[in-house]
């Protein structure tokens, strides 16, 4: 069974190599195919493994057991005040996500009654800004920055969503003073605080980023709806107020390449950014590379020859070759270039 790399957790399904194979661009589909049309036994082998794994784990009647095993493994541990929190959390998350079993004033009423521990209150202080209770927001941020022993150091999650949402709110003062404590918890001061509500989008995208924090899965993020919570979300905001900002445009697009499929987005992100800047051959080998990940392999090879050209003019294709060398171990891309674009003597 041939299929798209979407990440590590497809290893969970399948075991890769003996009932799955997968790709990650449209060369390594090329080299997949000729190999098992040339050995047909292999090919059935593969094909055998993914069938009986399908039948013995991935029906509806096991995958049904499996989560009633869940639901049963949780009503017995799912007790006292932290049950409550993670129930209070889970109704959350889904008036957040518009899907919500109490209708959406409801769940922001909780977010603003409840007594929050702090790994609960970042999702409390999104659900205020975004249910527009300035009131019950101006007070729990006030409380947070009256004790900023809360703010865990090594996490920037609670201070984004303070700092964030007092930008959201207009108080721009709050949201730096959040930053600040930032800056001074977490490191010394290495870069000049943001002063707008661009740079304080920026500041915390890369806050997050740095934490791991890039994207949340399966949460449809609406820059007009929705406080960011993640870096990918910092900047789509970002975006969205600015869609030609190139800084941003970069960043983007560099934390979409840590995020399995986002290769589509990635591909209209560096086409604009090579549209404004031609001669960045660092850009135009991403822009190839992206092409031949959303299997378009004409365009892909003949993006990284321009991008060749390019470092060759300013006397850096060795340095071209190298970067593309490390990023394609198996030498494929470098052949398949080299055979639509023999190197002239």
């Amino acid at each position: 069974m041939l299929t798209e790399d979407v990440g590590p957790e497809l290893a969970d399904l399948f075991a890769p190599d003996r009932e799955i194979i997968v790709y990650g661009d449209a060369l390594e589909l090329e080299e997949h195919i000729r190999r098992y049309l040339a050995d047909r036994n292999a090919a059935e082998a593969v094909g055998l493994a993914a069938w009986k794994r399908v039948r013995e784990r991935h029906l509806e009647d096991r995958r049904a057991a499996d989560m009633l095993a869940l639901a049963k493994d949780a009503a017995q541990t799912a007790a006292g005040p932290d049950a409550d929190v993670f129930l209070g959390l889970a109704l959350l998350e889904l008036g957040r996500a518009r899907r919500p079993p109490a209708p959406l004033a409801e769940t922001g009423k909780l977010a603003s009654s409840a007594p929050w521990p702090p790994e609960a209150a970042p999702l409390a202080i999104r659900m205020l800004s975004e249910t527009r209770q300035t009131t019950a927001l101006a007070a729990r941020l006030a409380e947070i920055e009256a004790s900023p022993r809360q703010i865990p150091a090594a996490d920037p999650v609670l201070a984004s969503a303070a700092s964030l949402a007092a930008l959201a709110a207009g108080n721009m003062d709050q949201a730096k003073r959040f930053v600040f404590h930032r800056l001074t918890a977490a490191r010394p001061r290495r870069r000049k605080p943001p002063e707008n509500e661009k740079d304080h989008l920026v500041f915390w995208a890369r806050e997050l980023a740095a934490a791991g924090h890039f994207t949340t899965p399966g949460f449809a993020f609406n820059p007009d709806k929705h406080l960011p919570q993640t870096a990918v979300d910092c900047l789509l905001t970002a975006s969205a107020r600015d869609p030609d900002d190139p800084d941003v445009i970069r960043l983007l697009q560099e934390y979409l390449g840590k995020i399995a499929g986002a290769q589509s987005t990635r591909l209209g992100l560096l086409s604009r950014l090579t549209l404004h800047d031609r001669a960045d051959w660092r850009l135009g080998l991403e822009l190839g590379l992206v092409n031949l990940e959303c299997f378009r392999r004409d365009q892909g090879i003949e993006e990284l020859h321009l991008a060749r050209l390019r470092a060759r003019e300013a006397g850096l294709e060795t340095h071209f070759l190298r970067v593309l060398s490390g990023r394609d171990p198996s030498g494929r891309i470098r052949r398949a270039l080299e055979a639509a674009f023999p190197r002239r003597p």
